[in-house]
């Protein structure tokens, strides 16, 4: 995607890893193949526990995680048909697992795996979590666009009789489309994309839960590296839908940005819920005017983003009963972004 990506993303810091990866398009007769398969060490979070490990009542607030670094390795390819150009169809496959758990070469490259689950018959041999997704992107160069998406499941079905039965169970996606509007002078375009991503679990959950994305009963580092989320940015149980219109001339590109942002609607379907017909979702509505202009060899980026937050935190003023609909507390943000890049 152009804002998300459901299993890699700039959100979290580099890791160290090693591949083995095409560094062009492979022409394998009937189109050409793209591929990288790659390993590498996942780090825990330096920050500390929480405080409190358990509440007046002795309920545990904390689990301790396994200490030990994690091994993440995982398989990508894209494959172009020769017959339909600019077409392009993927698939990723990751896992991830305590490197004191990992004892043999199958374990090392475990992308090799069945991916249906009664194809394992006992299950996984050791504590690790997976993730996989497909993906396709379509270019018309013609009209200046471009269509893509991307469908991930952080559960594999049984067989392809439960996927058939349960499309939607533990599913994400990513869908977006860009378009370049010609105008009459030379080198002048508008620009206008859209994306929509979708973290959160479906109606599915209530009879069959699916695990929110990117956490796991077993690893509870969770899909992350240092404590932050090595997928789409929007966080485990999130919602994004976005909106952008720029006006580009070379390399002078002014724009506006609207986006609608959900906070973990997972989290807030199981603990916090509708209060007599109120929504409490904790909603970002943000506006950005963006720009970038040219000044001899500096290349000058600004960003200026207003963000309007809906109840906040989820936090709510105090309840009253007898009233349907009632406000939560809301808060504002301004954030300011400025860029410079030299071209030698």
């Amino acid at each position: 995607g152009n804002r998300n990506s459901l299993i890699m993303s700039n959100n979290a810091a580099g890791f160290k890893n090693i591949s083995l990866h095409s560094n062009r398009p492979i022409n394998i007769g009937i189109g050409s193949l793209e591929f990288e398969i790659f390993g590498g060490r996942l780090e825990e979070s330096k920050q500390s526990a929480l405080v409190a490990n358990k509440t007046s009542t002795g309920i545990p607030l904390y689990n301790a995680k396994n200490p030990n670094w994690r091994y993440l390795t995982g398989l990508t390819f894209s494959y172009q048909p020769k017959w339909l150009p600019g077409l392009f169809l993927g698939l990723t496959r990751i896992f991830q697992a305590y490197h004191t758990d990992i004892n043999t070469f199958k374990e090392y490259v475990p992308f090799l795996t069945p991916f249906q689950k009664i194809n394992t018959n006992d299950g996984d041999p050791i504590p690790r979590d997976q993730i996989s997704s497909v993906y396709t992107r379509w270019l018309f160069p013609k009209t200046h666009a471009e269509v893509y998406f991307e469908y991930g499941a952080n559960d594999n079905a049984l067989d392809f009789r439960d996927f058939l039965g349960s499309p939607q169970h533990s599913r994400a996606y990513i869908f977006g489309f860009r378009k370049l509007i010609e105008l009459n002078k030379k080198n002048e375009y508008i620009a206008i994309s859209s994306e929509i991503t979708q973290l959160s679990q479906t109606p599915d959950r209530l009879v069959r839960d699916a695990g929110t994305w990117y956490y796991h009963f077993e690893l509870l580092q969770g899909y992350t590296n240092q404590g932050q989320v090595l997928g789409a940015g929007t966080g485990s149980g999130g919602d994004l839908q976005s909106l952008s219109i720029n006006y580009l001339k070379d390399f002078k590109n002014i724009g506006f940005r609207f986006e609608r942002s959900v906070h973990d609607q997972d989290y807030y379907e199981a603990s916090i819920g509708d209060y007599n017909g109120q929504s409490r979702r904790w909603v970002d509505l943000s506006f950005a005017a963006l720009g970038q202009w040219k000044f001899n060899q500096f290349l000058l980026n600004t960003e200026l983003n207003y963000i309007h937050s809906l109840n906040y935190k989820w936090d709510q003023f105090q309840v009253d009963p007898n009233k349907y609909l009632q406000r939560g507390r809301d808060a504002e943000n301004i954030q300011i972004r400025l860029g410079l890049t030299y071209k030698f």
